[in-house]
């Protein structure tokens, strides 16, 4: 019970610490935007749970902050934006999945296409994804 009282307890602090960083211009730590992002798109947590159960065990899925806001970057996307690494994880190589994009104030996330190389909200997606 204790155990489930501190994961609780760390896991509250967590979403608040994530919500007032947000909008402050200050960067914010790699763990709270990865937690974010796993909440706001549990679809992610699927593809590890699929990426294990298919492979028995060897792989797993990897997700890591990939870039930051770059106020000298060629695009919006660049300059506003936290992008993040969804890969599978295959001993030691990486076999990429997508990216994501979190906005720096807005907590907006996009998915990068990488083959289109175009973005899209979540709900264009997850639309793309029933297809």
């Amino acid at each position: 019970m204790r155990k489930i009282y501190i994961a609780f307890l760390l896991i509250f602090f967590l979403l608040i610490f994530s919500v007032k960083a947000f909008g402050t211009g200050e960067k914010i730590p790699e763990e709270t935007l990865i937690e974010f992002l796993e909440i706001e798109v549990p679809e992610i947590k699927k593809m590890g749970a699929k990426i294990n159960k298919k492979s028995k065990g060897k792989s797993y899925i990897t997700v890591f902050l990939d870039g930051s806001p770059d106020n000298n970057g060629k695009d919006k996307y660049e300059k506003e934006y936290y992008r993040i690494y969804v890969g599978e994880q295959q001993g030691s190589d990486t076999v990429n999945i997508c990216w994501f994009l979190i906005h720096k104030d807005t907590k907006e996330i996009l998915f990068w296409d990488s083959y289109d190389d175009k973005y899209s909200t979540l709900d264009e997606w997850r639309s793309e994804m029933k297809k």
